[in-house]
């Protein structure tokens, strides 16, 4: 059964019972205490999916305006995963103005033709973490072949001022060549 139809189900038995002077039986408050506890799990992951949408939306901005600063908003205040073969630093862990410092000087060393992500395609798992994915495309000033890079991100929920908010914890690369 569809939800809607199932919603417009139990509201015609609840209003049924009322018409005809008697409480909603235990089963019937039931269904509609389940039915609103649905409603508020969906209106979270709403929610989630456009605080994520932000988060993402920076590190966009932030590749795209080579601004290592914006990107050191997005990060996690824990140790973040790092890696990038475009900017030769080892992979591994690294505190936030670490990344921020290797970033910037990727950023110097490279001009950002596109940096583009699909809002659709952003995975929430749990609702503690969630992944998207992005490809960058720069030209690296000391050659003149564009690379293109096959970002992932991943985010962890984290209390930010605005409530829930989400940090990069994670970014890995793949590169291909054009």
């Amino acid at each position: 059964m569809k939800r809607r139809t199932a919603s417009i189900l139990l509201v015609g038995l609840l209003f049924s019972s009322w018409a005809v002077g008697q409480t909603p039986s235990p089963s019937i408050k039931r269904l509609i205490s389940a039915k609103n506890e649905e409603n508020r799990r969906g209106s979270r992951a709403k929610e989630d999916v456009e605080h994520l949408s932000r988060t993402a939306d920076r590190v966009e901005r932030a590749f795209e305006d080579s601004d290592a600063d914006e990107l050191e908003a997005c990060l996690s205040e824990k140790r973040i995963y790092v890696s990038l073969k475009a900017g030769g630093e080892e992979a591994g862990y690294y505190g936030r103005s670490q990344v921020r410092h290797m970033v910037d000087k990727l950023f110097r060393e490279r001009k950002t033709d596109s940096f583009s992500y699909d809002k659709a395609d952003i995975e929430v798992s749990g609702g503690e973490s969630a992944a998207f994915r992005a490809e960058w495309t720069y030209l690296a000033r000391e050659a003149d072949a564009v690379v293109t890079e096959q970002l992932r991100f991943k985010l962890d929920r984290a209390d930010g001022p605005e409530g829930d908010d989400w940090r990069v914890s994670e970014i890995r690369a793949q590169i291909q060549s054009r």
